[in-house]
């Protein structure tokens, strides 16, 4: 929870620092962008955090993942929505943050309260998906920085407002509906892409060379027992059961 409230801040200097080089001699830079983008900031990572938490709890409520030929209603795929996820509220808030920065000092409030909606459902959707498709991603990197940013590029096509972007004098397509806003969308539709191929084209290069020198995954014990176990110290040191049977295997003199 702490580390979601430092990136949530970081968030604020983030966006409202790097809006400086956007703007030349036609477009002023002023304060209006910076207040327009702490607020926006804000909207979007509250209202997607609180989306989140009642998507999970009341819209995806059923039980996922499960396998007709898995015996063990337990299995580690058996991941159960339904409930109040304080995990899944902090990954909503971040989604909602990636998905503002590119748009943050271009849009109105109103327009950040829907990108903060549209991110939670895309960090829920894909969520679940990565879990169906039994994806390795226990910190939805998908969900969030892949489709979360994807949606970044392309918002301030859409909801971007009148005279602030140069390239957008008009607004965006919900403002302007004219020429310049349909280019600006397939522009960014085509920078999105391109992002795609190349990142994915690197990963596959470097995933592959990984693999044939047998460093890509641990072995099927170490991915049992996790990594926090074999390579690490633990994530949560107040686990008293994993605290005692690790001193249980070990040679201490500690007793329980």
């Amino acid at each position: 929870m702490l580390g979601g409230l430092f990136l949530w801040f970081g968030f604020f200097s983030f966006n409202l620092s790097s809006i400086g080089n956007l703007f030349d001699n036609n477009f002023d830079y002023s304060l209006n962008e910076l207040g327009r983008s702490l607020v926006n900031t804000m909207l979007s990572g509250g209202v997607s955090g609180v989306t989140t938490l009642l998507l999970k709890k009341y819209i995806f409520s059923i039980k996922i993942g499960n396998n007709k030929d898995d015996d063990d209603d337990n299995s580690k795929f058996n991941v159960e929505f339904g409930r109040f996820s304080l995990n899944s509220t902090i990954n909503g808030i971040i989604i909602g943050c990636v998905s503002i920065c590119a748009s943050a000092h271009m849009v109105a409030p109103w327009s950040a309260f829907i990108i903060g909606v549209l991110a939670s459902f895309t960090y829920v959707g894909f969520s679940r998906l990565s879990l169906e498709l039994r994806i390795d991603d226990p910190v939805n990197a998908i969900a969030i920085h892949m489709f979360g940013g994807a949606l970044g590029i392309i918002f301030p096509s859409i909801f971007g407002i009148p005279n602030v972007d140069r390239r957008l004098p008009d607004g965006g397509i919900l403002y302007a509906w004219n020429l310049k806003a349909f280019v600006s969308l397939g522009t960014q539709i085509m920078g999105c892409a391109v992002i795609f191929v190349w990142v994915g084209l690197f990963c596959l290069f470097l995933f592959l060379i990984l693999k044939q020198i047998g460093l890509l995954r641990v072995s099927p014990q170490i991915e049992e027992e996790g990594l926090d176990q074999s390579e690490n110290e633990l994530a949560y040191p107040l686990d008293f059961e994993k605290f005692k049977s690790l001193f249980e295997e070990s040679d201490t003199n500690l007793t329980f």
